[in-house]
Parts: C-alpha cells; sequence; structure tokens
C-alpha cells in the first residue's frame, strides 16, 4: 500500500485543532525551516541534486545575438520578427526540425513572479546545497539546475539529461555515484523516461523494446511534482487557445513536446452539450482538420497563409503544400506521442531499483474533458460549461464531466498515474514510496512551505549510511 499524505486543509483539520485545544493551553512554537533541517544540511554524504523544470520553464535565446526570446516580460506581450517560437515543420524527420534559439536558464522569475527561484533559494539556503553549472561542474558541487528547450521532444531532452549527468559524475571521479532528480511537470516525464531507457532513443523501434533501465546506475531518487504520468487536457487547451503572442496556437502547433502531454490515445476527452461521451480521437490527424482544432481554426489558417510569401498568399497551390506540410507533420507528432506514452506505460509497476516520489494538488478543479459540438455547420470547443449550454438542466451536468480535482493543470489521477474511471482508493501503477497532496495550483506547487519542508526529508533519505554514521534526523 502507497504511503499517502494530505494537507489540503479543511474540516478534517479544523477538528484537529480543536480536539488539540481541548487538551490544554499547550505553547506553540513554530519552527523555521531551517531550524528543522540543520542538522540534514551539514551531512556531507548526500546525493547530489538535478532540478529539471516543466514546459515554459526554460529562457531561451538566439545562440548567435543571445537575444532572450522566452524569458523575459516583453516575450509575453510584444513580439517582434526574431520572437517567433515556432520550430521549423518542413523536414520529413521530426526530430531534424530545429532553429536557432537555445535554453540558458531556467525561469526563476519573470516579471517580478516567482517561479523556480523560491525553491533553488530553499535547497541552498535551507537545505544547504551548494548551486554549480551542470555544463562545467566540479567537485564539492551538490545542486544543479538542468535547463532543455521545452519545445522539443522529451527523448531528446532526457538524451540531454544523460549527457549532464556523465559530466557530473567525471567531475566527481565516482563512476557509481547516485543522484536525485527533483523534476516539475513535464519535467518528470523527461526524468521517467531517461530512468527507463538512458539515452537511447526507442520510440521508432517496433515493437516498443521492454525498458533497460539503462538510466538506473546513477540515479537514486526521482521526485515527481505535479507530472502529467497520464497526461493533461490542458495541454490540448492551451494549444488550441494559445497562452501568450509568442505562444499562439500556431507556434504551439509546431513543438513536438506538447504532444506528448496529452491524455493517452484510448482517452476519450470529448462530451456533447447533454454530456454524452464522443468517440472521437485526438490522435487522429484528420479529426484536427475536419473539426477545426489549434492551427486549424480558420482564422489561425487565415493568418498563417497572410505570412506566406507575398507572391503565394493568393496561390491554392502554396496554401495547399503548406496545409499538406502541416498534416503530415501533424501526423508524425502524434504517432510519435502516443509510441512515448506506451513506452512509459511499459515502466508501470517496476523503477528499476529507484525510489519514486509524487507531489501534486487535489483541491482545484483541472480540465478533463471538453464539449465539442456543431453550430451552424461550425464545429465549435468549450471548455466550460457556461460555454457549452446555457440551459440549468445541463450546466451541472457537464460541470462535472468536464472537471476533476487536480492542480488546475494536471488532475490527481494523472499525477498518480491512475485510470480517471478508477476508483479515488485505486493503486497508482507507478510504484511510489510516497505521495504527498498539497492545495497549490500547478506552476506555484514549488513555492509552497509543505512542499519544500517534505522535499527536504525526502532528500535527507539517503543515501545509505556508512558505517559509524548515524541519521542526520536521528539527534532531534
Amino acid at each position: 500500500m502507497t504511503p499517502r499524505v494530505s494537507f489540503t486543509g479543511g474540516l478534517t483539520t479544523a477538528l484537529l485543532l480543536s480536539s488539540l485545544s481541548l487538551g490544554g493551553c499547550l505553547p506553540f512554537h513554530r519552527l523555521k525551516m531551517k531550524e528543522v533541517h540543520h542538522d540534514s544540511a551539514q551531512r556531507e554524504a548526500r546525493n547530489p541534486v538535478i532540478l529539471l523544470h516543466g514546459f515554459m520553464g526554460a529562457k531561451l535565446q538566439h545562440v548567435r545575438t543571445q537575444r532572450s526570446a522566452w524569458g523575459r516580460v516583453r516575450n509575453l506581450f510584444w513580439k517582434g520578427k526574431g520572437d517567433d517560437l515556432a520550430l521549423p515543420i518542413d523536414q520529413e524527420a521530426l526530430l531534424a526540425n530545429r532553429d536557432n534559439l537555445v535554453p540558458y536558464e531556467i525561469c526563476d522569475s519573470v516579471g517580478g513572479v516567482d517561479f523556480y527561484s523560491p525553491i533553488l533559494r530553499a535547497l541552498r539556503e535551507v537545505a544547504g546545497y551548494d548551486l554549480g553549472d551542470i555544463e562545467h561542474p566540479h567537485p564539492g558541487e551538490n545542486l544543479y539546475v538542468f535547463a532543455y528547450d521545452w519545445r522539443r521532444d522529451n527523448v531528446e531532452s532526457a538524451q540531454a539529461l544523460g549527457k549532464a549527468i556523465e559530466r557530473i559524475v567525471e567531475a566527481h571521479g565516482r563512476p557509481d555515484m547516485k543522484i536525485d532528480l527533483v523534476a516539475h511537470s513535464m519535467g518528470g516525464l523527461v526524468a521517467r523516461y531517461y530512468v527507463a531507457y538512458g539515452t537511447a532513443d526507442v520510440l521508432d523501434q517496433n515493437p516498443l523494446p521492454a525498458p533497460s533501465y539503462a538510466g538506473v546506475r546513477n540515479i537514486d531518487k526521482v521526485v515527481l511534482i505535479g507530472t502529467p504520468n497520464e497526461g493533461s487536457l490542458t495541454a490540448f487547451r492551451v494549444m488550441h487557445l494559445g497562452i501568450t503572442r509568442s505562444l499562439s496556437p500556431e507556434a504551439l502547433f509546431t513543438m513536438p513536446s506538447i504532444y506528448q502531454l496529452f491524455p493517452g490515445r484510448e482517452a476519450r476527452p470529448f462530451v456533447d452539450a447533454e454530456g454524452r461521451v464522443l468517440p472521437i480521437s485526438l490522435y487522429d490527424a484528420d479529426n484536427w482538420v475536419k473539426y477545426g482544432w489549434s492551427a486549424y481554426q480558420p482564422h489561425i489558417l487565415a493568418k498563417m497563409r497572410s505570412k506566406l510569401p507575398r507572391r503565394e498568399r493568393k496561390s491554392a497551390e502554396s496554401f495547399q503544400r503548406m496545409r499538406e506540410q502541416m498534416h503530415a507533420f501533424l501526423g508524425a507528432a502524434l504517432e510519435r506521442a502516443d509510441r512515448f506514452h506506451n513506452a512509459l506505460s511499459q515502466a508501470d509497476g517496476h523503477q528499476g531499483g529507484v525510489r519514486l516520489y509524487s507531489f501534486g494538488s487535489d483541491c482545484i478543479p483541472t480540465q478533463v474533458r471538453a464539449v465539442l459540438q456543431e453550430e451552424s455547420g461550425i464545429w465549435k470547443l468549450a471548455f466550460s460549461a457556461e460555454a457549452a449550454h446555457t440551459d440549468p438542466q445541463y450546466t451541472d451536468l457537464v460541470r462535472d464531466l468536464l472537471f476533476m480535482p487536480g492542480d488546475g493543470s494536471v488532475t490527481l489521477a494523472s499525477l498518480l498515474d491512475q485510470d480517471p474511471t478508477a476508483p479515488p482508493s485505486a493503486e497508482p501503477a507507478l510504484p511510489f514510496e510516497q505521495t504527498v497532496f498539497l492545495c497549490a495550483q500547478h506552476g506555484f506547487l514549488t513555492r509552497s512551505p509543505v512542499f519544500q519542508n517534505n522535499l527536504f526529508h525526502v532528500l535527507a533519505n539517503g543515501p545509505a549510511l556508512q558505517e559509524g554514521e548515524t541519521h542526520p534526523l536521528a539527534s532531534r
């Protein structure tokens, strides 16, 4: 039975506090995390930690000019000629589509809003880790940030992670050294693939090979934070609606990684206005054309056509070539995403000895379905019950079908790698050592003091004690 701890609060917590107060007025002093973790922070025999960000979590810049294309406030609202985050899609080989943008650091904060800076600060100031440069590691460092191009294929990112781990191991001169991976959101999928297959790209093999667990050699613990182990329909919603001027539907359409965030092929994420589940798959490229999803929305297609060279804009043949190119890319991206899901599912129930932990939220309504309906010959998507139907008879019913508990982006079921139709008591498919639930939105999970406190306890639990050594928490 997987241990689970919930910190979502509510009536249970209120009753517990009331019962404690009935026992007498005991003095209460809230310990600061730095005091609680003082002893473990002084311990030298700890695994180095690599922090992996999620989708949109690294800053991108032009490789030659070093001009920022993502990670600054202006990238969110002002789009210049060189700020297009869209990848090319004209190469037959999916992974051959490259541009001149490269990641250069994690998005610690943007416009005064903290993202990963609180967890990095806490790891250094509270847990006592020494931050190093993952490109040029040195002995004595034990905290690294793995910044990767979050637009690209997740297997490619796992391969880059493997090379980074090789650099760290070589710099420390310890071939058998163990490392802990702390991975937020999509970064958890990158970590899981690396554990299961190392740096091998197995997605083009038929049939898919069994996991080799080639990444196990240097990994002790993997901490997943809000990871969509069963996918996230929020990824599809974002791809259809866009987020900012730089992350428009047509730009997101070109990014292989976002397809790998979708729910699996067997999911049926669409219902009609009366709540009936529709047998329509996300993984059929023809459905995207038929129903006008993402870049296939008429106004998006018109915008893309307007960006063709001037002499080609009015050419029906040029527009048709563009459509054919889009369809070929989409089919390849969906097929690879499906195989990525299948590859990870083959590792369910066994992680080659790696200890797996899961942190996430279970208190925020999170998208799990969308309403697809035809109006006057036009298919429309609705991501809320109110937008789908004005009849109160159906609104509550549809709302219950569209949302499940989660963190606003990843459902609790996906976090636990469960079928969304399984009962809440069902065991996760992944062998978690522990799961911890808190109440926070997806992007701010790592900011939570509850998360940080529990993370430090997890990281302190290893590596194996040496002869004559006592556990750092034993003296408390």
